[in-house]
């Protein structure tokens, strides 16, 4: 029998391919038969199959929008090939936590609405080779995190860093690390501690370390002072908050070519004494204006400890009066709670007395609501050290991103290289939405990333299957104007 095989046909129309079959006619000459008529060849040398409508099945349906959008990410930053040949799976974990999180176990969810095709991801899958994939980022994480570090200091300015740490914490007990904290909520539970440091102007990070659940915050600043020191920068402003702050800590910044702003904690009685004789003093000359509001601020001395470092008393009226709200409507709840013989959170038992709240110890508290007191080791004019200082909340927003949208915590994994992964993941995650964010600021669109995503959820590819052909062939629908913006702004369009 005479095998077919397939045939180009050019035509000033385009190239189409053909199926024919070979024969010889009654003089025994070569001829070729037409058999069915395939497609259109586009540009790219890619088939585009004939279908007929009546023929037409949808076969698979997979959203394409955002994992495109990330994907392209992922190539400005080069990742993919940092990740070796793990990439493809480390990659579905990245975008799968970004846009559905799922736990390990019901990853194999995901690929049923993912368009792997995009990531690359062979099919089928199985929980063994995540967990190998996992196993070799936990091993390769600093590694990963300088080479990325080299490609982000081509897109920003490093001249100022934020560093913080928060907690996550664990149900299970087996985590070496995992310790009981001293300021969670969750102090019961085993915890472990995770420094972040950023950049200033979209919260890039830049690298993370993690500590034992139980090592004060300012504790761990000389393992990140280290970290710094590992990666090429020019002259640079750490900018840190009250847990870390300590002379020592400012000392050895200095010692190592750091400049520092940070606030101080008001636990002394004379620092204490001294900033809220100064917020007595304010006056409207005092006013500094921060991006949304404008809030006060003094400064007042230029030494501290024995070191150079200029000081500022600041007054946050805005947040001050937050604070107090939160505080009086959290009572209310905390004494109900009580009433009906139900516990209450342990920061706020200080403020209730025989089921009743506390007004002396409540206002003794709101003397220092919305009250700073801010250090630099700079020569910055006021303003720009007080606008630096409050931009800190960048970090902190961070910080509740990880701990809810990406679902960092509470972690589920008992080995200590799954707990280095997974948090690694969350980082990437992370990583890709602040790239996101920076991305879309510079086109000037003033969108949010998840935003950004949500919009591009209508984004979907289509495999259309003709029954009787059984040729194949995937669609995407088509962009709307507002999703056209945000592909040109992550340069998947020209």
């Amino acid at each position: 029998m005479t095998m077919s095989f397939q045939k180009k046909v050019k035509t000033k129309s385009g190239t189409y391919l053909i199926e024919v079959q070979g024969y010889r006619d009654a003089d025994g000459k070569v001829k070729h038969r037409y058999l069915r008529y395939l497609g259109k060849v586009d540009e790219q040398g890619n088939l585009i199959p004939s279908m007929r409508i009546e023929h037409t099945q949808v076969r698979k349906v997979q959203l394409h929008g955002p994992v495109h959008a990330l994907h392209q990410i992922t190539e400005d930053m080069g990742l993919e090939d940092m990740l070796g040949d793990c990439a493809p799976e480390i990659l579905m974990l990245v975008y799968s936590h970004i846009l559905r999180p799922e736990s390990l176990n019901n990853i194999k969810k995901a690929i049923n609405w993912i368009d792997t095709d995009e990531i690359g991801l062979e099919l089928p899958l199985s929980r063994k080779r995540f967990e190998a994939a996992m196993d070799y980022l936990a091993k390769n994480i600093q590694g990963i995190e300088r080479q990325l570090y080299r490609g982000i200091t081509s897109h920003i300015s490093l001249d100022t860093l934020f560093y913080d740490v928060t907690s996550i914490y664990f149900y299970g007990k087996t985590v070496p690390m995992a310790r009981p904290g001293y300021s969670t909520h969750h102090n019961t539970l085993p915890q472990v501690g995770i420094g972040l440091a950023c950049e200033s102007e979209y919260g890039i990070p830049l690298f993370h370390h993690l500590f034992d659940g139980n090592v004060f915050d300012a504790k761990t600043f000389p393992v990140i002072l280290g970290r710094l020191q590992e990666i090429e920068r020019e002259k640079c402003t750490v900018i840190f908050d009250r847990g870390i702050s300590s002379r020592k800590n400012i000392q050895n910044a200095l010692h190592n070519g750091f400049s520092v702003i940070a606030c101080l904690p008001l636990g002394g009685k004379t620092l204490k004494e001294i900033a809220l004789k100064e917020v007595q003093n304010m006056r409207p000359a005092d006013v500094c204006p921060l991006s949304s509001v404008f809030i006060h601020a003094k400064e007042i001395k230029s030494e501290w400890g024995g070191l150079p470092v200029r000081m500022f008393v600041c007054l946050n009226k805005p947040l001050q009066a937050q604070i107090q709200q939160n505080r009086y409507y959290e009572l209310q709840e905390a004494v109900e709670r009580m009433q009906r013989g139900s516990p209450i959170k342990e920061g706020l038992k200080k403020y209730v007395r025989d089921e009743s709240i506390d007004v002396e110890a409540v206002g003794e508290r709101e003397t220092l609501d919305g009250v700073y007191v801010v250090i630099t080791t700079t020569d910055l004019e006021k303003e720009q050290v007080v606008k630096k200082y409050f931009e800190r909340e960048l970090i902190e927003k961070s910080f509740r991103f990880l701990k809810s949208t990406l679902s960092v915590q509470p972690v589920r994994h008992w080995l200590w290289r799954r707990v280095k992964a997974h948090v690694f993941i969350c980082y990437l995650a992370y990583l890709h939405l602040t790239w996101m964010k920076m991305l879309l600021s510079k086109s000037g669109i003033p969108m949010s990333p998840v935003k950004a995503l949500e919009l591009l959820e209508t984004i979907y590819t289509v495999e259309l299957t003709d029954s009787e052909t059984q040729m194949s062939v995937n669609r995407t629908v088509p962009l709307t104007k507002e999703q056209e913006d945000i592909y040109k702004a992550l340069h998947l369009l020209s």
